[in-house]
């Protein structure tokens, strides 16, 4: 959310006089046009409790130099959308397994309809060690593993964090 809507409209006065309408933003409840509080300037900016509503303006034509203003004509309406969210399937590693050696996270991005991969977020986990914010890890560990990724698009917008937990298997001992 947070785009800003902005009326647009051709103001033709009959007499005398600059444009002194009047607007009001509108939002849909059921089949209910409902005023948006506030909502009386040429612009609004969408907040995210709009998502999934209709919201249209009124505007009320009148003339500075009329004391009667002309019919309320209403725009079209159009349906809000909540940004899209990206997801990640098909969650797992490549590399082999075993200490020492380099895992690194695959996954296939989804954008959803949205922006493109930005910087989706990583969290490895083993025993009491964190390692944040790489794709891949060297392991120095045996047992479990625990791949945390949460897609993050272009625009900012994460997805919901998947995990996949492993066993680290193999040699337990470096094999450089």
């Amino acid at each position: 959310m947070g785009q800003t809507l902005r009326a647009e409209y051709t103001f033709t006065a009959n007499g005398s006089g600059s444009d002194a309408s009047t607007w009001q933003w509108q939002w849909k409840d059921g089949q209910t046009w409902r005023n948006v509080a506030g909502g009386t300037a040429r612009t609004f900016t969408l907040p995210d409790s709009y998502a999934g509503y209709d919201v249209r303006v009124a505007v009320t034509p009148k003339g500075s130099g009329q004391s009667v203003p002309g019919t309320e004509v209403f725009s079209n309406a159009i349906t809000v959308r909540s940004k899209p969210v990206p997801f990640v399937t098909n969650l797992g590693y490549s590399g082999k397994t075993g200490a020492c050696n380099r895992i690194t996270a695959t996954y296939t991005y989804n954008a959803n309809g949205g922006a493109s991969e930005g910087n989706t977020i990583f969290q490895w986990k083993w025993g009491s060690t964190v390692v944040s914010n790489v794709q891949g890890v060297t392991l120095g560990y045996w047992g479990e593993v625990t791949l945390y990724v949460t897609p993050v698009n272009k625009d900012g917008i994460r997805g919901k964090t998947e995990s996949k937990t492993f066993k680290n298997t193999g040699s337990s001992t470096c094999d450089w």
